[in-house]
Order: structure tokens, then C-alpha cells, then sequence
């Protein structure tokens, strides 16, 4: 659990990290472009992933990595573009219906769920994570936004399982992996400043009274953060599996709210749901953990690891299942990005 545990305690600390770094900034808006804060721990993600892999990735596999980080880079442009037509508390609510999709999915493409009890518990923290987001003035929303939030979260569900195939099924290195999905990262991260750029003409200075060095340490301290979770999500994805990265996330959730709410109460919109959905979460989370464990000895458990392919000596793409399951979602993001670029025209 070492890693679930991990993600939560670094996801924490950079949402926190993120609120202190705004309190220099009027309006809660950086002075400079904002795809920087993104770009620059997809380049430390690079540098350390090829550091612990001593050579360049090989190009053999590189196409099958494109494919879920344009579907990423599509998600994005739309995410940016519906900002115009909702507010982003709503659009925010909506996403969440990502947790069941991913675990549909989950269950599809990578192991069977047969028994009931898991996915009740699955909804409930759903609910739960859902009950933290609602505020008092939240909109609904026109059908159209529901549409287009229901493709973002299948969208996303479906990059994460892909990325989980491949994690699970090629006999690649994880530092080899995770350099392809970060070098890929700076290249659409390089096409979104390259954007901002172009769209956006004036940033607003840092307040006045602002400590310009303390902004500084605090922005590093973002990146080297955003930096550092992106490299542990790979290895907790590895080990386990997308549904403990959304639970541990729903966590992460939780903490968040409560000490957002603690450090920065007059920043944070308290709601009189946060509680019930927070109890959800931390209920429905342990109940999920205790009924997906397995019985090592008859007196210890650990939680339910998915199997690897470490012993496979040979690629796994030559009529296997993991090869078909692959093709197929290949299939699905190449109609998904057709949609999505369709979508993204008609809102621009």
C-alpha cells in the first residue's frame, strides 16, 4: 500500500502548494502562461526517466503511446473551450461520472468483477466524490455540456485503461514507458503555451506585497511535486490498477477539502454536503479495500494485485489477448478523437 499512500500524501501537498502559490497572484491568475506550470514537470519527468533508463527509448512502440496522449491533448482543448459555455464547478461535477465509466471499463478490458458488493461501493464513494464537489449556487447545465462532459469522462477513461494495458501487457521497462508518455507530454504541452501564447495578450502582475523569492521557491516546489506524482501514478497504475488510483484520488479528495478549508477558510467555499460526501468516501473506501483484498496465510491481507508480465520474453503482439484487447482500444481512440475533434469544432 505503499503507493496508494504515496500518491495521496504528494496529491495533497501539491493542491495545497497550488492554493499558497495563488495567494501571490491577483484574481488567483499566474503572471506568466499557465501551460508553463504543466510543461516544465513533463520535462523533469523526462530528465529522470531517461537518467534511470542510461539510453533513448526505443522507436518501435513510440506509435502506440501517440495515440492516448492526443486523446489527453484533446480532452484538454475541449475542457478550455466549454469554460465558455458553463461555469467550472459544473463542468467539475460532471466529470466525475469518470469513475464508473473507468471501472466499466476496468472490468471489460482488464479483470472481471463478477461479485455486487465492490461495485456498490464504487457508486457510493462515486456519490461521495460528487457530494464534496456540489456547492450551493451549482448549475446543471444545458444538455450540451452534460453531452460534452460525458465524452471527457469517456475520453479519459478510456486513455487511462490503454495506459493500463500497456503498462500491464509490453515488455518494455517502466522508465522506458513512462519516458514516452513524458517526452510525448512536453510535446503537447509545447502545443498549449504555444496557444496561450497566441490567445492571451496581458498577464496580471503579482500583488504588491508579494515576496518575489518566496513565489519563486513555492512555484518550484509546485513543479518538483507535479513532477514527482506523475512518476508515482505509473508505478502505482503498475502495481495495481486505475480504480485504486481513482479511489486514492477520492481520497486525496477528501484531505484536500478539510485542509484547504483549515489553512485557507477564506478561500474555500464550505459546503454543507462536504461532510456527508467526505464520510462516503472514507466509508465506502475501506469497505472497497477490505472486500477487494486477498488472504495471504490466513492471517495477513494485501491488497488485490493485478498480474504482471515479468517473466515474458517477447512482445506481447502476435495474436495474444493483451494484442487484440490493444487493437481494440486503438480502434475506440481513433473514433473517440473523431468525435472529439468533431465536438471540439462545433464548440470553438
Amino acid at each position: 500500500m505503499v503507493y496508494p499512500i504515496l500518491f495521496v500524501a504528494l496529491e495533497v501537498s501539491k493542491a495545497l502548494a497550488t492554493e499558497s502559490l495563488l495567494l501571490f497572484c491577483q484574481d488567483k491568475r499566474l503572471p506568466f502562461p499557465k501551460a508553463l506550470v504543466t510543461l516544465l514537470p513533463e520535462i523533469g519527468k523526462a530528465i529522470i526517466c531517461l537518467i534511470f533508463l542510461a539510453k533513448l527509448p526505443s522507436l518501435q512502440y513510440c506509435h502506440l503511446f501517440i495515440a492516448h496522449s492526443m486523446l489527453f491533448f484533446l480532452n484538454n482543448s475541449i475542457y478550455i473551450n466549454l469554460l465558455q459555455y458553463s461555469e467550472a464547478s459544473t463542468i467539475q461535477f460532471w466529470a466525475h461520472i469518470r469513475l464508473p465509466v473507468t471501472a466499466f471499463m476496468h472490468h471489460i478490458f482488464i479483470r472481471k468483477q463478477t461479485k455486487a458488493a465492490p461495485w456498490l461501493s464504487l457508486m457510493m464513494i462515486f456519490i461521495g466524490v460528487v457530494l464534496t464537489q456540489i456547492d450551493d449556487n451549482l448549475k446543471v447545465g444545458s444538455m450540451m455540456v452534460f453531452s460534452v462532459c460525458l465524452l471527457l469522462a469517456v475520453n479519459s477513461a478510456t486513455a487511462a485503461i490503454y495506459n493500463e494495458l500497456l503498462l500491464k501487457s509490453l515488455n518494455l521497462s517502466i522508465w522506458e514507458q513512462q519516458a514516452w508518455i513524458s517526452m510525448l507530454g512536453i510535446v503537447w504541452n509545447a502545443v498549449y503555451l504555444f496557444i496561450e501564447l497566441g490567445t492571451v495578450t496581458e498577464y496580471k502582475p503579482l500583488i504588491q506585497l508579494s515576496d518575489k523569492k518566496l513565489f519563486l521557491l513555492n512555484l518550484l516546489f509546485v513543479i518538483a511535486l507535479a513532477c514527482i506524482v506523475g512518476i508515482i501514478v505509473g508505478f502505482l497504475v503498475k502495481k495495481f490498477d486505475n480504480i485504486v488510483k481513482l479511489v486514492s484520488s477520492a481520497i486525496s479528495t477528501v484531505l484536500i477539502g478539510f485542509l484547504s478549508s483549515f489553512f485557507y477558510p477564506d478561500r474555500v467555499n464550505n459546503s454543507r454536503y462536504f461532510e456527508i460526501g467526505a464520510t462516503f468516501i472514507v466509508l465506502f473506501t475501506g469497505t472497497y479495500a477490505k472486500l477487494t483484498s486477498v488472504k495471504s496465510f490466513g492471517k495477513s491481507s494485501k491488497y488485490q494485485e493485478v498480474p504482471g508480465n515479468e517473466n515474458q520474453e517477447t512482445l506481447p503482439f502476435s495474436g495474444s489477448k493483451d494484442s487484440k484487447k490493444i487493437r481494440f482500444m486503438l480502434f475506440m481512440i481513433v473514433i473517440l478523437l473523431i468525435i472529439g475533434w468533431i465536438t471540439f469544432y462545433l464548440i470553438y
